[in-house]
């Protein structure tokens, strides 16, 4: 009697474990669910992130000649989707998301299996980001392996899934990866390894490419092209297995050497006081904002002629004494249009930033007699005409007090002769 109450006892005990365990997991699957909808919506009614990225700003010169880019650190220049090769589309999406056409924006496969390897080895080095989530990430975030940085990535990727389309997802992906070397996008990466446009990179060229973002010093061609290679041929392995490449195609690949362009040097800046100034004008004058003239892809067409402004500086550097504390500035305009042709604000642009040429406000003194005297033999003045100079009391614009003059009588010759001891014959120099 007392065994069988005892069984009773279990059984009732199982099935109260049972059911606690069965409600338990209802509960949770709700509370999940219902989370899982609040995140959705959440992430449906924020509508789609902002997709502004940073780009390299031109400035031309007079002659449609780029003489600066600015790009706060990272060359970029934005390609779309159809000026990309789709050698380049199809190797990102055969090694770093295969699923990538057919996903809202996770690989939950990829996930659990990277899962599993971090709970194995106790760690976060396992990853198993799509390639929506890695262009959330270079828009939004850093790459820190931090759980909070994961979670943001997510809700990133899902408003990028919601409202931007796959093919705007792919063409912002490959526009902000990082090449290495400065090259950001792969517009930029085209010409920066190829010297080519990204429309016209062959199949071996995509390839490489694609494998950079791994790790763009570790697999950077210049200094380590073994491993740039064996990168390259493990990404031609994946396009050959999903499809995307025949087996002839792989193979002629992998046995087309590929010759790569010199890696770029940084260049000196061309007219820097002028460029100054540009970039005020576009400010003040403009309204523009400091971020759009600095990184907002615009293309600043100036007045600015090299050849003068080479003669300027090299005038500047030949007359200029060393290690003194003089200055000078040189504009040149156009007398018919007004344009200015070159700008030299100071001795040495490093040492002093400071525009004389453009921001001191002195009086010009003798610097201006040339012009009185030219006006002066155009109208029929000679070095002989005698010239009279009386007492004379020149009122002033803003005050009361008056510039006074005293008597002097001399001829035009001697004028002419005090006024130009001063100035001193330049170099001869021929552009």
């Amino acid at each position: 009697m007392q065994i069988a109450t005892r069984r009773s006892q279990r059984k009732r005990r199982r099935r109260f474990l049972f059911k606690l365990f069965f409600r338990t997991a209802m509960i949770s699957a709700i509370v999940g669910a219902s989370g899982l909808l609040l995140v959705f919506l959440y992430t449906f009614f924020l509508g789609p992130p902002p997709l502004q990225v940073s780009q390299s700003t031109f400035i031309y010169d007079a002659n449609d000649e780029v003489i600066n880019e600015t790009r706060q650190g990272h060359q970029r220049n934005w390609a779309d989707i159809e000026d990309v090769s789709p050698y380049v589309l199809d190797a990102f999406v055969a090694v770093e998301d295969r699923k990538f056409y057919d996903h809202h924006g996770f690989d939950y496969m990829r996930i659990g299996a990277a899962v599993l390897k971090n709970v194995q080895t106790m760690s976060r080095s396992q990853g198993a980001s799509t390639i929506t989530q890695q262009y959330a990430r270079n828009l939004f975030l850093n790459h820190d392996k931090t759980w909070d940085r994961k979670a943001r990535e997510a809700l990133y990727a899902l408003r990028l899934e919601w409202h931007v389309s796959k093919e705007d997802i792919l063409e912002g992906y490959v526009n902000t990866i990082n090449f290495g070397h400065g090259a950001y996008g792969i517009e930029r990466a085209a010409e920066q390894y190829f010297d080519v446009p990204a429309a016209e990179l062959s199949l071996e060229q995509a390839a490489l490419l694609a494998g950079l973002p791994r790790g763009p010093s570790y697999y950077s061609p210049y200094n380590h092209p073994e491993r740039a290679k064996d990168r390259q041929e493990l990404i031609l392995g994946a396009m050959k297995d999903e499809g995307y490449i025949s087996v002839e195609a792989y193979d002629q690949a992998i046995n087309t050497p590929i010759e790569y362009a010199e890696a770029t040097q940084e260049q000196d800046t061309v007219a820097p006081y002028f460029q100054d100034v540009v970039e005020r004008e576009l400010i003040e004058r403009y309204d523009l904002d400091p971020g759009i003239v600095e990184a907002g892809g615009l293309n600043i067409y100036t007045t600015l002629d090299t050849t003068i402004q080479n003669a300027a500086e090299t005038y500047v550097d030949l007359e200029m004494p060393d290690n003194e504390p003089l200055q000078t500035a040189v504009v040149s305009i156009d007398p018919e249009t007004g344009d200015v042709k070159a700008m030299v604000g100071g001795t040495d642009y490093e040492t002093s930033p400071y525009n004389r040429a453009y921001d001191a406000r002195r009086a010009p003194g003798s610097t201006f007699k040339p012009f009185l005297y030219y006006a002066a033999l155009s109208n029929g003045f000679t070095p002989a005409t005698m010239l009279r100079s009386e007492p004379t009391s020149f009122p002033h614009p803003d005050g009361e007090e008056r510039y006074e003059r005293g008597t002097m009588v001399k001829s035009m010759r001697m004028t002419l002769l005090h006024s130009c001891k001063h100035l001193h014959t330049p170099t001869t120099y021929t552009p």
